[in-house]
């Protein structure tokens, strides 16, 4: 399993992503620069591993101990889901959602970065501030937990 600590409020620390096996054994899998309020992470279907740190909204690759950016947002971002090629990046800030192809190809997915909450078809739907994701297996729905609200909101995205 591998989790991420927010570096920002850890004492005498940066951001750190821990690996912890299977007999509870936890170790360092990736810290320091450039990570530093890192709090998303996800997998993706070749076994690499995506981190964001939550200021800045970049989005990082951990290969074997070495950290490279992906992409940049442009807005702070959470909890980060991966589906088919492309990470979902909530930005509560921004109010919006955005989809990063792994190539580092940012783009709008959903919302118009003003704070309401509007249903309806992607173009015109709205979120007061998307938190977090999770993508349905066959990546046709994203579902996103709206901070402000509570609402967990169901986007059919269609097919990946």
């Amino acid at each position: 399993v591998l989790v991420t600590i927010y570096g920002f409020i850890v004492r005498g620390g940066g951001a750190t992503v821990l690996s912890i096996a299977p007999g509870g054994t936890v170790s360092t899998y990736a810290s320091g620069p450039p990570l530093q309020d890192v709090i998303g992470i996800v997998g993706d279907d070749n076994g690499q591993i995506y981190v964001n740190n939550w200021g800045s909204g970049v989005i990082f690759n951990i290969t074997g101990g070495n950290i490279s950016q992906v992409a940049q947002t442009g807005s702070n971002l959470n909890h980060i889901c991966y589906s088919h090629g492309v990470i979902f990046a909530p930005s509560p800030g921004g109010a919006l959602i955005r989809r990063v192809k792994l190539d580092g190809t940012v783009e709008h997915f959903i919302g118009t970065s003003v704070r309401q909450t509007i249903d309806g078809p992607i173009a015109n739907a709205d979120f007061a501030r998307p938190n977090s994701c999770d993508v349905a297996e066959d990546g046709s729905v994203v579902y996103v937990v709206d901070r402000d609200t509570g609402l967990l909101r169901k986007i059919a995205s269609g097919a990946p």
